[in-house]
């Protein structure tokens, strides 16, 4: 953890913009949902000419750092 101590963010690297799609736990088509969002979203970027990165990284970190689930 020395990168993350001295700055270095290994999961978005540095993104200008991160967009999260979230649903509540409870509903049961939230990860379709988000997934078919970001899909469109992702779509958009790229005809008005953004690079997207479409990761589950943040995702990942999410389920491993308490303080990330309770947001």
């Amino acid at each position: 953890m020395e990168q993350w101590d001295n700055g270095y963010d290994f999961i978005l690297r540095g993104a200008p913009t991160v967009i999260v799609a979230c649903a509540p736990a409870d509903y049961g088509w939230g990860k379709q949902d988000c997934a078919i969002a970001l899909t469109y979203l992702e779509l958009a970027a790229e005809a008005r000419g953004l690079g997207v990165c479409w990761a589950g990284y943040l995702t990942r970190v999410a389920e491993l750092h308490a303080p990330l689930r309770q947001r």
